[in-house]
């Protein structure tokens, strides 16, 4: 997963909620394609929020350009991920 993160020069970086959101929308559509597991796109997912914890505003949801950016399926897709990490949100 960290090979991932590096290979794209994201790792240890301070990236704005439009450049997370844009990352996102690439490894959701490779967790589509199978090229990621959801434990891999879970570890991203935690990462991100890492850096920037307005990634999921206090009613459980993602951030609205977030949202906007990568549309309604991603957006379930990673809240279903995260279910068991936010549960209490």
């Amino acid at each position: 997963m960290y090979k991932i993160l590096i290979n794209d020069s994201i790792f240890n970086k301070k990236l704005t909620i439009k450049q997370i959101a844009f990352f996102l929308k690439r490894y959701c559509d490779m967790y589509y394609s199978l090229q990621l597991s959801s434990e891999q796109l879970t570890l991203i997912l935690l990462y991100f929020y890492s850096l920037n914890s307005t990634l999921i505003n206090e009613e459980g949801f993602l951030n609205s350009t977030v949202s906007k950016i990568i549309g309604k399926s991603r957006s379930f897709t990673i809240l279903l991920l995260l279910e068991n990490y936010f549960y209490s949100i």
